[in-house]
């Protein structure tokens, strides 16, 4: 037998996974967990708070962070501290660097929606890394210091909400693999997504809606508003029926681990 949960969680069917480098050498953590905000290591950015930054003037901001960022991890000599006025900054300078960065600020703020997961790992194999929601809309900037870091600048950060942790060393391959590299912000394969849809909702992994329909007797995918309930929530199953086949592929009814 199959029961349907009406509590289960509904995704859109572009739902997204990011993980998040809490800053190059991991220095953000304890503020990006310890004030639910993700935060990006771009001081003086100064982003207006619900205005999408026109192309010229984000990448004038960008570089302005560049050289700030560049002044804070050097000798911070008062006489050589860069100039903050924006129109000194130019928009066609910082080449390959500055597009990625500007690219970064549009997927942090833009790309990135409301209700997609973010993992945010710790620099330590044997810490945990934090999986939350992004609950700050887009350009909705919250302003956040890191005196330690970067003295009275503000660094830009969006509102999570934390859900659940599951120790580093358990994240997969792939993403472990992925943070060898300088990526501040990537993309989880759908793949991979599954068992972190389990942790954070207790529920099966997206778009499985209409696989479990497939195998469990008498039950289609049920649609709602551009999207698909997530989990056909297996109570109980006899023997080998499909509805114990789904329970054991999807993990449906588990309790996430290391809830928060």
């Amino acid at each position: 037998m199959i029961e349907i949960d009406l509590n289960a969680r509904i995704l859109p069917e572009d739902h997204n996974v990011y993980v998040i480098r809490p800053g190059s050498s991991y220095g953000l953590f304890s503020e990006i967990t310890q004030q639910s905000t993700l935060i990006l290591e771009l001081p003086g950015l100064d982003l207006t708070s619900g205005q999408r930054p026109e192309e010229e003037d984000l990448r004038r901001r960008v570089n302005r962070s560049r050289a700030l960022r560049g002044w804070y991890n050097g000798t911070r000599e008062a006489d050589s501290k860069p100039e903050m006025e924006l129109e000194r900054y130019s928009p066609i300078d910082g080449g390959a660097s500055a597009s990625q960065l500007v690219g970064l600020v549009r997927t942090f703020f833009e790309r990135m929606k409301v209700g997609d997961l973010v993992i945010v790992p710790p620099k330590s194999y044997m810490d945990d890394a934090w999986i939350g929601e992004v609950t700050g809309g887009d350009y909705e900037i919250v302003p956040v210091r890191v005196g330690r870091l970067f003295g009275d600048e503000h660094l830009p950060g969006r509102e999570v909400r934390w859900i659940a942790r599951l120790p580093k060393r358990d994240l997969p391959y792939e993403i472990l693999d992925a943070l060898q590299k300088p990526n501040a912000a990537f993309l989880v394969e759908r793949s991979l997504r599954g068992r972190f849809y389990k942790i954070a909702y207790a529920a099966t992994s997206c778009g499985v809606a209409k696989q479990m329909a497939n195998v469990a007797e008498g039950y289609s995918a049920i649609h709602s508003s551009g999207g698909l309930r997530e989990g056909l929530r297996c109570s109980r199953a006899l023997g080998r029926s499909p509805s114990l086949a789904a329970n054991e592929v999807f993990g449906c009814g588990r309790t996430p681990r290391n809830g928060i």
